[in-house]
């Protein structure tokens, strides 16, 4: 039986709540610094916000075809109604909306405690994986977008709560997979978390063979009831064949290089984790020792289990199969496996860092490659702001020139470059002879972690050797 408290943690309430406040009061400063719909599939919270339209209008068959009608990010769109409401309905920009969305983003973390302590451990473990996922770089930037990937994360993680449920009942399966499918509609490339997550709820049973088989009937029927009950409601309401939309959707995720699958999830997480990556490896090298030695601990295994499975799905899928191209957005899913597993390592208590002194280091270490990581996303300008910005700068020099009694400067004369999403690569500009740069900033698409959201290796490379930067010119004559 582990221990339950520690001197340095008395309080694990206050301090849960303390990484909960933090994490959420971090997104929220990301949240106004703007970069929402800055990416194509942002356009899709549209769908639910037409929706609440047409509720307020009484147009309830438009509604449902707004959220149901197609297969992508399905789920997504049907929970975007909540916030979605009191945007139309108070006139409230999209920043409330992401308010809204960072909470389920922040509630990963608490999930992770959750998930950990399940699992039996002590407080100062639980803690530490807490700490470790909101100190995941991966886990925040995206909190600024309009994306569905970490309300999926959500759905996905409470479906992995579930299933790990000691002496589950039948109906602890069922909700299992009912989770898992309100995450796999939410998005798609989720499914990988969901599988391990039940294949997990199933293995658990053994050596009862009977008992997982019964696990597995309930969670599949938990897992596919509900979503071919969605299939024959927009059949029949809408005559929408939503299944074919499926398999149409599912195979667009092609943009980029099949054969990098292994590739992109090694790059992507160093460029947007750096030293966290170290963490991570050593974690995973100290329990594979500690096996080498005789140590035997289920839930170390567990958790190493969940990232090579994903990991190895990704790979599989993209690098053999040629179903789908792994992004960023897919390797994330992994994040939550590895915050576990640095708990358990650095803050278990029989390891070497029990102790106050080193825990104290590996928070402090934790924390500061957090400060480092998420001081890129903080510093991102985004076209929109960035072409505020400019007016507000040219106003000034068209100012300053009646003021001097000079003419004011022809409205043409100034030109704001690469302030657009930038796609396929960027095309060489045709500048005037002589112009003088009055704002520059660097463009969002030099945020290295974005180059694995679609762009292929071909791609990423032109863009590295491509000045991308935002810029407000001056033509001079």
């Amino acid at each position: 039986m582990e221990e339950r408290s520690s001197s340095s943690f008395r309080r694990p309430w206050r301090w849960l709540a303390g990484i909960l406040a933090v994490s959420y009061a971090l997104r929220v400063i990301l949240i106004y610094q703007g970069g929402y719909r800055f990416w194509a599939d942002e356009s899709r919270f549209g769908y639910p916000l037409e929706a609440v339209a047409c509720i307020l209008r009484h147009e309830w068959l438009a509604a449902l075809r707004n959220v149901i009608g197609s297969a992508d990010h399905l789920g997504f769109k049907v929970l975007g109604i909540i916030p979605g409401y009191f945007q139309i309905r108070y006139h409230l920009g999209y920043e409330f909306s992401l308010l809204f969305l960072a909470l389920l983003s922040t509630c990963n973390i608490a999930w992770v405690w959750l998930i950990s302590r399940r699992l039996g451990a002590g407080e100062p473990e639980a803690l530490g994986s807490a700490l470790a996922m909101a100190c995941a770089n991966s886990m925040f930037y995206w909190s600024r977008h309009l994306m569905p990937y970490d309300v999926a994360l959500f759905w996905a993680l409470a479906c992995l709560y579930v299933a790990l449920k000691p002496g589950a009942h039948w109906y602890d399966s069922l909700w299992a997979g009912i989770l898992g499918c309100i995450a796999f509609v939410t998005y798609n490339g989720y499914w990988t978390l969901v599988g391990v997550a039940l294949a997990a709820h199933v293995l658990l049973a053994w050596p009862r063979f009977w008992l997982g088989v019964w696990r597995a009937l309930w969670a599949l029927g938990g897992l596919v009831g509900p979503y071919f009950l969605l299939l024959y409601v927009a059949l029949w309401t809408l005559d929408v064949y939503l299944l074919q939309s499926y398999l149409t959707f599912s195979g667009s995720i092609n943009q980029g290089d099949f054969n990098d699958g292994h590739r992109v999830i090694a790059e992507y997480f160093w460029h947007a984790e750096t030293m966290m990556v170290v963490v991570w490896l050593a974690a995973v090298a100290w329990v594979l020792v500690r096996a080498f030695r005789g140590g035997n601990d289920r839930r170390a295994w567990l958790y190493l289990g969940g990232v090579v499975a994903i990991i190895a799905s990704l790979v599989v899928g993209a690098n053999v199969m040629e179903k789908f191209v792994v992004y960023g957005r897919l390797a994330r899913q992994v994040v939550p496996f590895l915050a576990l597993l640095t708990g358990y390592v650095f803050f278990h208590p029989g390891s070497f860092w029990s102790a106050r002194g080193p825990r104290r280091l590996a928070v402090g270490c934790l924390v500061a490659i957090a400060t480092w990581n998420f001081a890129g996303p903080l510093r991102l300008s985004f076209p929109a702001p960035f072409e505020v910005e400019g007016s507000k700068v040219i106003a000034a020099v068209q100012a300053e020139a009646t003021n001097e009694g000079r003419p004011a400067v022809p409205r043409e004369r100034f030109r704001f470059l690469y302030t657009t999403f930038i796609w396929p690569s960027p095309t060489a500009l045709d500048l005037p002879p002589k112009y003088r740069v009055l704002l520059a900033r660097p463009h969002p698409l030099e945020y290295q972690p974005y180059m694995y959201e679609g762009f292929g290796r071909e791609q990423r490379a032109i863009f590295r050797r491509s000045d991308i930067r935002m810029r407000l010119i001056q033509v001079e004559d």
